[in-house]
Parts: C-alpha cells; sequence; structure tokens
C-alpha cells in the first residue's frame, strides 16, 4: 500500500435527507506512470439525520462504512497487488434551499483522515 493519503479522491454520492434517511456514494482514484499503475474505488453506503433547521436552512448529520479496493501494479518488477481496506465517512450536510454543502472526514485503515468536501443540489 503506497504511503499517501485519499486514494479516492473524487466521487459521487445519492441519499435522502428526512429526518432519517439514507445515502449510497462511490469515490474513485487513479494513479499511472511509466512504472506503475495505482486504482482504488470506495462503495460508502450509510444513514443521514436531520439535526435542526430554520427558515430555508437545514442541518443534517452522516455517517457510514465502506470498503476501498485498492489495485497496485509495478510493470518494473512485474508484480501485482490488490488490498482491501475498511473505510469509514461522517460529516455534516448543509442545505440552503435547492443547494447542499457538505463537510466530512473520510477515514481509511492504515491511512490519516482525510477532509471531504461536496457540493450538490436537492431533487
Amino acid at each position: 500500500i503506497r504511503d499517501r493519503s485519499s486514494p479516492s479522491p473524487y466521487g459521487i454520492t445519492f441519499g435522502t435527507l428526512r429526518n432519517w434517511g439514507v445515502y449510497g456514494g462511490m469515490r474513485f482514484g487513479a494513479d499511472v506512470d511509466d512504472i506503475s499503475t495505482y486504482v482504488t474505488f470506495t462503495p460508502v453506503f450509510g444513514l443521514t439525520k436531520y439535526v435542526v433547521g430554520t427558515g430555508n436552512y437545514r442541518l443534517h448529520a452522516y455517517g457510514g462504512i465502506g470498503l476501498t479496493i485498492e489495485y497496485f501494479e509495478n510493470v518494473f518488477y512485474e508484480t501485482s497487488e490488490t488490498y482491501n481496506t475498511f473505510t469509514l465517512d461522517f460529516g455534516i450536510t448543509n442545505v440552503l434551499g435547492p443547494i447542499t454543502l457538505t463537510l466530512g472526514l473520510e477515514y481509511l485503515m492504515g491511512y490519516s483522515p482525510d477532509l471531504v468536501f461536496g457540493i450538490g443540489v436537492v431533487f
């Protein structure tokens, strides 16, 4: 496993923002050069909970768990390895009218925690 944070820096999440809700997401990342290929995929699932709201603003907390699948291949040494790592995901989602702003932390076992930031829309 490479010594780096946020092996899956990009992703998309869908969910419900009611009193209690659910969400699911996928994060992915890749780092390819002449010698090696490093690809990650992280499906995440969890719960959302309404915390407080006033007027056009609502605050929801979320928490979930996932599994990061890491694939590493080294062309020079002709080796490849696959690792599976549990992922914890938690934070808050701010809803202001049709816009959502998410701020949280992602923790992959064996890595340092990473900041999660997202912008979305309410349907």
